[in-house]
């Protein structure tokens, strides 16, 4: 019979290597075989913890295949490579929601906001983007690169914006966004670590909106930036000594 600590450590395995074949309705041999089939498969858990996970799966065949004592195994694990077992296997079958990570109150503007509010609102909060909102609801993003087009596009060949800057709103504005101006839209129980690899990517996405319905048209609850994405991995981090 097993001790408490390897008995926890091999269920806590045992437990993503469960989650991982019902996933991919897959049997697998062992959990070795279960978290690099999820990592191909570009699962977020696994690939975040790619090295984590490699060592644990080491771990486990050693306490797996080690001569016991008196019914428990000579190959114990440390406490704190059970408590990452633990963790790991939380991240799996119950991943943590961006919407832990967001504001309650994002700041956003309105269609009919005009360009001096705007450049305000950008300025005293250093943003890159700024959601477009009506009575709630998302209308779209708003980017600086947006901003520049338009500026680009409104100089004379005297260098003097013919364009009263005032008169300007979000709604003309958003006539200079461009495909790579759009953000992605999720939903608060969106996994966190999907949101990240989200921003990570190669496809240099703005932001994340999160809405209710996780489209546009819908209530904003907040946005999630490139900027965050060290600050959530830190907090989704597994330590070990």
């Amino acid at each position: 019979m097993q001790n408490d600590a390897a008995g926890r450590f091999i269920e806590a395995i045992e437990q993503i290597r469960k989650s991982y074949e019902k996933r991919y309705n897959k049997t697998f041999k062992g959990f070795g075989e279960a978290w690099r089939h999820a990592g191909d498969r570009k699962d977020p858990v696994a690939l975040r913890n790619k090295d984590l996970g490699n060592a644990l799966g080491e771990l486990r065949n050693a306490i797996s295949h080690s001569s016991y004592l008196n019914g428990i195994p000579i190959a114990e694990p440390r406490s704190d490579l059970v408590e990452a077992a633990e963790k790991l296997a939380e991240s799996v079958l119950n991943p943590v929601k961006i919407g832990r990570f967001i504001d309650d109150s994002p700041v956003s503007i309105d269609p009919n906001s005009t360009l001096p509010e705007i450049s305000s609102i950008i300025s005293e909060h250093d943003f890159s983007q700024i959601p477009i909102c009506s009575n709630g609801q998302v209308v779209n993003l708003l980017t600086t690169n947006a901003i520049s087009r338009w500026l680009a596009n409104s100089i004379n060949d005297q260098g003097e914006i013919y364009e009263e800057t005032a008169g300007v709103t979000a709604e003309h504005l958003m006539e200079y966004t461009e495909n790579i101006d759009k953000p992605k839209y999720v939903k608060p129980n969106c996994p966190a670590y999907k949101v990240c690899d989200l921003l990570s990517s190669d496809a240099r996405i703005p932001a994340v909106l999160v809405t209710s319905t996780g489209h546009q048209n819908s209530d904003l609850m907040g946005i999630v930036t490139a900027f965050d994405v060290p600050i959530i991995l830190k907090k989704l981090e597994i330590k070990t000594r």
